[in-house]
């Protein structure tokens, strides 16, 4: 290959004066690496250092950093303890919502009754038990006081504490709306002479209200967010979370992502849910009868599925373990068919293996397609990971390659010296014939064979300086089921033999 004066970006072509000039060209060097972050939305409380509606880097490798960012016993920071304890890998960014306008959720206990003996009084949230230690003769004001006091302001706890009236220990959730409502706090045991019966089964009650999610959305901005978690699962917060993906995977935004998040009710509950909403880019993880609030296993799914499609996008995630997650009573847990019913209804699975909860099928909120008929296309999350990571990959291989090298498009033989930065539409063709040679040998996808014979690479006869490509990759697919047969015999006929 021979040079031409002109073969240079920035040396001078007209240059007389004498001397030595060299340019440094780093164009071809390296490759395109992202660093796979999650971010999660959530409220924070009054005495937070961040400002609502701002995005923040939360450090370090359990959560705790946040406990200052936004409050401690935040929801913000209950999420990202949960987060930190399903994913050491991708890294953590925030962004806390104002409270809406509403009421905060509540639940009361009913103290009664007088201690007899020194005993052991248990409670028990989000499966870990918080004890208390009851002394004799203590009254049932004395045991409302005890409580009280041990959940005070500065606590991690979700909510704060007051005696009202006979008794009754008051407990209030810390954030006005309604996802206060998936709170709950279970009785395991009384000192005797001691009685408490809890209303709605432990589960807070009365909350109502729900944030704009504009806020979150102006913070995300144009950057590079593939997983998101919010613990609002709202009608109208679902809607603009679909809305805001819409708008990030669009041609003139290309910046995607995903979120996921959680919600609780029986199998009527959750399929009525379900079936009320459709999005590929939302992860819903259902579940009933769990001591976990909804919006704690939300954020354990997104860090446990952040961290393994940051590993591999197609691998699938069943029996990855929610760390944390209390699992419901045997008599609570969602059965095959119900597992089913919620899976055909746009609801992540999971289910209880040796008493820890792990993924059943990580499935997105997609049911229809635009026509309105039931579809599979973006069923599987890793679906929708594959797809973004392969259009990150062609776009920065291509960008890279031609488009900020600079390159002069000319036709398929024309007479053009190689030292001339050009292309042609065979070149590309070629370039993205070897691009996804590399991703079927990384497990992104497969035939490649027909690949080749599908793909289109076209200079636009109406603008000579636009390439037009049709780029259809056969992805590679999560292994979810084996199926077969034993066919079993006491002997084999003679006619086998």
């Amino acid at each position: 290959m021979s040079l031409t004066i002109n073969s240079f970006n920035e040396i001078d072509a007209a240059g007389r004066s004498s001397g030595f000039q060299v340019e440094i060209d780093a164009s071809q060097a390296g490759n395109y690496q992202q660093q796979r972050v999650a971010v999660i939305v959530a409220h924070g409380l009054a005495s937070a250092t961040k400002a609502a509606g701002e995005i923040f880097l939360v450090s370090g490798q359990d959560g705790q950093a946040s406990a200052t960012l936004a409050g401690r016993g935040s929801l913000f920071h209950s999420m990202c303890v949960e987060y930190r304890r399903n994913n050491q890998i991708n890294e953590l960014w925030g962004i806390l919502l104002p409270e809406p306008a509403g009421t905060k959720s509540s639940l009361t206990i009913p103290f009664a009754g007088t201690a007899t003996a020194s005993g052991l009084l248990r409670l028990r949230y989000d499966g870990d038990p918080i004890d208390f230690t009851i002394a004799k003769d203590a009254t049932a004001i004395d045991v409302a006081n005890t409580l009280r006091a041990a959940f005070g302001v500065d606590t991690d706890y979700n909510w704060t504490a007051e005696v009202g009236a006979d008794a009754n220990l008051v407990l209030t959730f810390r954030h006005v709306g309604l996802v206060g409502n998936d709170c709950r706090l279970l009785i395991e045991k009384l000192p005797a002479g001691i009685t408490a019966t809890l209303p709605d089964d432990g589960y807070f009650s009365g909350g109502d209200g729900a944030p704009s999610q504009t806020p979150a959305f102006v913070a995300m901005g144009d950057r590079e967010i593939p997983y998101a978690g919010f613990p609002f699962t709202d009608a109208d917060s679902l809607a603009a979370w679909d809305e805001e993906f819409n708008k990030r995977w669009s041609p003139q935004r290309m910046v995607y992502g995903k979120a996921f998040t959680a919600v609780s009710g029986t199998i009527s509950e959750l399929q009525t849910l379900g079936v009320a909403f459709n999005s590929p880019f939302v992860v819903r993880f259902g579940s009933y009868g769990s001591g976990s609030p909804a919006y704690l296993r939300g954020a354990r799914g997104l860090g446990r599925c952040a961290g393994a499609l940051t590993g591999h996008p197609v691998r699938p995630h069943h029996y990855l373990e929610l760390v944390g997650e209390d699992a419901p009573d045997y008599n609570d847990q969602f059965r095959d068919g119900d597992r089913k019913t919620l899976l055909y209804s746009g609801i992540a699975t999971t289910k209880t293996i040796n008493n820890a909860e792990v993924i059943d099928r990580s499935i997105t909120s997609y049911l229809k397609n635009a026509a309105g008929i039931s579809d599979t296309a973006w069923v599987d999350v890793q679906t929708v990971e594959c797809v973004e990571v392969l259009a990150q990959l062609i776009r920065a291989a291509c960008e890279k390659k031609f488009i900020i090298t600079r390159k002069i498009l000319v036709s398929d033989g024309t007479k053009i010296a190689d030292s001339v930065p050009h292309t042609t539409p065979s070149r590309i063709r070629n370039f993205l014939i070897q691009k996804y040679r590399f991703w079927e040998r990384q497990g992104f996808v497969e035939n490649m064979e027909e690949f080749v014979r599908r793909l289109i690479v076209e200079r636009d006869k109406q603008d000579p300086t636009q390439v037009l490509f049709k780029f259809p990759p056969d992805l590679a697919n999560p292994l979810i089921r084996m199926v077969g047969s034993i066919g079993f015999s006491l002997q084999w006929p003679e006619t086998f033999k």
